[in-house]
């Protein structure tokens, strides 16, 4: 990497050079995969259920900002389309063509360099 004691790079070059994404990035993409699994499940398949029942409030709602694994993926969907949430059918018919919808979620949060560039321009 040739970074010696004096110099300092912010950590958008780092990942740059060592061409990794981002640990936010690479969570997120993760996550989008996993609901685009959870969404080609068949309907009485436990975790399809489970995803059923985080729409149902029950009790008490808990005072503050609580972030749910709902909310953190209606945010990424968002970024992906602003009209997409889980609950919407067209985002089941997005996620049906496996081979799409990771493109799509690639295409959106990877920061990664092809590995076809050159490593003498960085």
């Amino acid at each position: 990497m040739k970074i010696h004691y004096p110099f300092r790079i912010t950590n958008i070059e780092l990942y740059k050079r060592m061409r990794v994404n981002a640990w936010s990035n690479e969570i997120r993409i993760r996550r989008m995969k996993w609901l685009g699994h959870l969404l080609r499940l068949n309907e009485n398949a436990p975790a399809s259920i489970a995803l059923k029942e985080t729409n149902k409030t029950s009790g008490k709602k808990k005072r503050g900002n609580h972030q749910t694994w709902r909310k953190l993926v209606n945010n990424d969907l968002k970024e992906i389309d602003q009209n997409l949430t889980i609950d919407d059918i067209k985002l089941r018919t997005i996620t049906e063509d496996r081979k799409v919808w990771y493109e799509t979620v690639e295409k959106k949060f990877c920061t990664v360099i092809p590995k076809s560039v050159n490593r003498a321009k960085l």
